[in-house]
């Protein structure tokens, strides 16, 4: 019998910790779901009212200035990489045998990689 009161409390503590970190769960996943749902409700709030049809990028510019310096950074032609970069690479120079691969296809005239649309 003594035996058996020496396991109760190392079974209790064990019990006991197991639950605070049940707790602990389930509060953390209780409140990403609260966080969660705050994003989906805050909204936009522009700056600067922009028509429905506006297509000037400076206006647009206004109320998103990040994505207007990045699409001003496109104007940059010189830039090279290994992965591309903004300068133009002319693919059938570098690589000879895309002529004869696109044969009769007008790309095989002239092909370049694709850069910014600024």
């Amino acid at each position: 019998m003594s035996e058996e009161k020496k396991r109760k409390p190392a079974l209790n503590w064990i019990l006991f910790i197991i639950t605070i970190v049940v707790v602990f769960l389930v509060g953390m996943f209780t409140a990403s779901i609260v966080e969660r749902r705050a994003e989906t409700t805050a909204k936009l709030q522009p700056e600067t009212k922009i028509d429905e049809w506006e297509v000037d990028n400076s206006v647009w510019g206004k109320n998103y200035p990040r994505e207007y310096d990045s699409y001003l950074k496109m104007k940059d032609t010189s830039f090279h990489s290994l992965f591309g970069g903004s300068a133009r690479i002319d693919y059938l120079e570098e690589y000879p045998a895309l002529v004869v691969l696109w044969a009769g296809y007008a790309f095989s005239k002239a092909y370049e990689q694709a850069r910014g649309h600024i």
